[in-house]
């Protein structure tokens, strides 16, 4: 089936549930019935059968199908050429849901749970709504809701509890996302979703909300890292984690991905404990300091924010040839912190009102653009 694995479009072995060009689909609970029924993805076995697979692969001196995919990718390696269906030879887990080049889809009440991959992956598709889904989805890269290359998303009255990112917003990787796919001939030419053009797939994700979830996992309200086609006019709003996530607010991209993202308004979120960081902003997500396509991070609008303990604070980072700008943050306070409370880099346009971390406050604006090491990839 045609997909995206980790950002990269290639033929392989099909999600769980599928869809391809096709229009008004539910997923959904039966009215009166009073039941929440289970979707069970069996992933640790696939998670077994990859394992086993790359070290046989490894054995044999070849590189892991997930660092192969981010090769054919920089290579533009044509789609025709990237058919990986040998389960002896390829081991690129399916996704539990995933709707590509789809229109007016809605997933509702059910539960979710043991996904070989990504648990809910949209790619290339327009209005969407996931509500009142329940999650316990602890393999290994279980994503909750991944949307990629989306339009007019609304995500609400979720509880995440997953093994890596809740919601993760994304647009493609690398020079793929950034140049676009050549797909004529090999999909359909009458898609009306807007993202193919002149048989050429790309596009960005936009009009997102995210609202009354909580959250549980790697790191809650994420966009990136595989950001290179954009991502713009996110919303989320009213939102709760009330045991832990790594990171709370989540910015990520890196230079060998590039990318926009822009117009990210996030509003009454409280948590109890992010382990890494409350909010951070990362245009250097994999450490790469060289390639040439930095990321740009602007107009970010973050208030009534309270977390009870992170390890850090806030962080704020752009590049010294792609500054950040624009970032508002008010009415923000962390009761206690482990590491650094405040830092920031090469940032343009940052005003703090009413922001304490661990009591210490930071009211005003910031200019910072001297050259300073970014920090590595946070996991």
């Amino acid at each position: 089936m045609l997909r995206r694995y980790e950002g990269t479009t290639m033929f392989s072995f099909a999600p769980l549930i599928y869809a391809i060009n096709a229009r008004n689909i539910a997923i959904t609970t039966r009215a009166g019935d009073g039941a929440t029924p289970t979707i069970d993805g069996d992933g640790e076995k696939w998670q077994q059968w990859m394992l086993q697979g790359e070290t046989k692969r490894e054995k044999a001196g070849r590189i892991a199908s997930y660092k192969y995919a981010k090769q054919l990718n920089n290579d533009n390696l044509p789609l025709d050429k990237r058919i990986f269906i040998n389960p002896e030879e390829d081991f690129f887990r399916p996704g539990l849901i995933e709707f590509y080049l789809c229109e007016r889809v809605k997933v509702e009440g059910v539960k979710l749970t043991n996904s070989p991959f990504w648990v809910i992956h949209p790619i290339f598709s327009k209005n969407l709504v996931f509500r009142n889904l329940f999650y316990d989805c602890q393999v290994v890269n279980n994503d909750g809701i991944d949307p990629e290359s989306c339009h007019n998303v609304l995500i609400e009255n979720i509880i995440f509890n997953n093994h890596d990112d809740n919601v993760a917003i994304k647009s493609g990787r690398d020079r793929e996302a950034r140049e676009g796919l050549a797909v004529m001939g090999l999909i359909t030419d009458s898609l009306n979703t807007g993202f193919l053009k002149d048989g050429m797939l790309k596009g960005r994700s936009e009009n997102i909300v995210i609202r009354n979830s909580v959250f549980k996992g790697h790191h809650a309200i994420c966009i990136g890292s595989e950001i290179a086609g954009g991502a713009k006019n996110i919303y989320a709003f009213d939102n709760i984690a009330p045991q832990e996530v790594y990171i709370g607010i989540f910015l990520k991209s890196s230079r060998k991905r590039g990318g926009t993202i822009e117009n990210v308004f996030v509003e009454n979120f409280k948590m109890n404990e992010c382990k890494v960081a409350a909010i951070t902003l990362n245009p250097n997500y994999d450490g790469d300091p060289e390639s040439k396509f930095p990321p740009s991070l602007k107009n970010v609008y973050i208030q009534d924010v309270t977390v009870n303990k992170a390890k850090k604070g806030i962080s704020l980072w752009g590049w010294p040839d792609s500054i950040t700008k624009n970032i508002f943050l008010k009415n923000i306070n962390i009761n206690q912190t482990v590491d650094e409370r405040f830092e920031y880099n090469h940032i343009e346009g940052v005003i703090l009102t009413n922001v304490k971390v661990k009591g210490q406050i930071f009211d005003g604006q910031y200019k910072k653009s001297e050259v300073k090491s970014l920090p590595p990839r946070q996991d």
